[in-house]
Parts: C-alpha cells; sequence; structure tokens
C-alpha cells in the first residue's frame, strides 16, 4: 500500500491579509492636480509603468463630495458648459468633440493630442451645475470611457475604476516629468485641506504654482513634440 503523507495542518499564528490591494492598487501609481479648473476641483492621474494614464476625479473634486447624482457626462466638449471657469484659462476654438477621438495602428494615428488644459467633458449634477473636467497632463488621447454616457453616475460611484475618465498616452519626457513633480498620494492628504485659495499669477495656473515644476512641464511639452517621430506617436493638437 503507498504511504499517504499527511498534510501539515495550517496554525493560527499564519497571518492572513484580510485586505487585497485592487486591481489600480498594484498596477497604477497616483499622482494629483490641485484646483485644475477651480477651487477644489482636483483629479487623480493613475500612471501606468507602459506610459499610460487614466484621468480620474480626485476624492475631493466636488462632483464626488457633494453627494448629488450625476445627470450627464457630455464629452462633446464645449467651453459653454462651464460658465465659471476663468476666461484667461480658455483656449480659443476649445470645442473639440472627444467622441470622435479615433485611434488606428502602433503609431496611434488619429490620437487627439492633449495639454494640461484640454477639456475632456463637462459634468452636469442634478442641482444643475456643471463642472468642466481638463486633462491636468499632456499626451494623447486614446479613449474616453463611453460608460458613463449611458451611466453617468459611474464617475462618483466608482471614479478611480468603470468611472475613470479617459485614457492617455504620454511620451516618454512628459511621463517622467509628471510622474516625478505631481503630487503624490502623501502630498495630496496633507495639502487638499490647508492650501491657500489665494488668486494666482497671471503668467501660472493655480495647478502649477511651483515654478520648476511649471518650466518643467513646459520643456517636457517642447520636448514631446520634437521627439514625437521618434516615440512613433501621432497625434493631432486640440
Amino acid at each position: 500500500m503507498t504511504e499517504v503523507t499527511p498534510v501539515e495542518k495550517i496554525g493560527l499564528d499564519v497571518p492572513i491579509q484580510e485586505v487585497y490591494p485592487s486591481f489600480v492598487e498594484r498596477y497604477f501609481t497616483p499622482r494629483y492636480a490641485l484646483d485644475v479648473c477651480a477651487k477644489g476641483e482636483d483629479i487623480c492621474v493613475l500612471f501606468h509603468s507602459n506610459r499610460v494614464s487614466l484621468i480620474t476625479l480626485a476624492p475631493s473634486h466636488p462632483v464626488l463630495t457633494q453627494g448629488l447624482r450625476v445627470l450627464k457626462v457630455d464629452f462633446e466638449a464645449s467651453e459653454s458648459g462651464g460658465g465659471h471657469v476663468s476666461n484667461k484659462f480658455k483656449r480659443k476654438n476649445d470645442k473639440t468633440n472627444r467622441l470622435k477621438n479615433k485611434v488606428t495602428g502602433k503609431r496611434k494615428r488619429g490620437a487627439q493630442e492633449l495639454h494640461r488644459r484640454s477639456l475632456l467633458c463637462n459634468v452636469e449634477l442634478e442641482d444643475g451645475s456643471v463642472y468642466p473636467i481638463r486633462s491636468g497632463v499632456s499626451g494623447l488621447l486614446l479613449e474616453i470611457n463611453e460608460e458613463l454616457i449611458g451611466n453617468p453616475n459611474l464617475i462618483r460611484e466608482r471614479p478611480s475604476a468603470e468611472g475613470y475618465i479617459a485614457v492617455l498616452l504620454h511620451r516618454k519626457v512628459e511621463y517622467e516629468t509628471f510622474l516625478n513633480r505631481m503630487l503624490t498620494q502623501e502630498q495630496y492628504e496633507e495639502l487638499k485641506d490647508r492650501r491657500s485659495y489665494q488668486e494666482p499669477n497671471q503668467d501660472t495656473p493655480a495647478v502649477l504654482q511651483d515654478k520648476d515644476f511649471a518650466e518643467d512641464i513646459v520643456i517636457s511639452e517642447q520636448n514631446g513634440k520634437a521627439s514625437a517621430a521618434e516615440d512613433g506617436m501621432g497625434g493631432g493638437d486640440s
């Protein structure tokens, strides 16, 4: 008769991990930008190591904190929906329909090229308020989350999962600059409740009050365009 090796019993002293990290926590690094459009309108960018990022709302954004139902997420991006945005932050002819973004091939041809102030969508709440959502980072728009059209409340209920807003692809210089210079989770938690709501100066948007950060981003965008052919990435301004 074949001898059966007894199975070793697991003792109660074996540690049990009660809370497992989510998919996003395992594979994405969160970075934050404060006051992207107006006071308190913060975004979270989830960076993946393959230079792709998810644009999401930060927990401190009014769309999440007010507890109001989301009626509509409008990707036919138009400044008309965000009347409370300062005129100096508006770009001329910024009326790009993100639904028409069509990306083809390995070179990502047809992808709309976004800058930090590019409008992604307008979010309308049940009280009639409308919040414009800007990308906060530069890169190529790979896709927008069309699930939000039929189920807009996902942006409030699952902001860092099924409720993400858009997917961007970054050139190497953009990726490294934003990942290294945007707010970390710890910095965001520290600053979001004690930030100063002083008016930003005429030259620097509220999200880029750090002069060195602003200069790095300008260099990043210039170098990014210059290295487009090298990276094999293509896109159109928007």
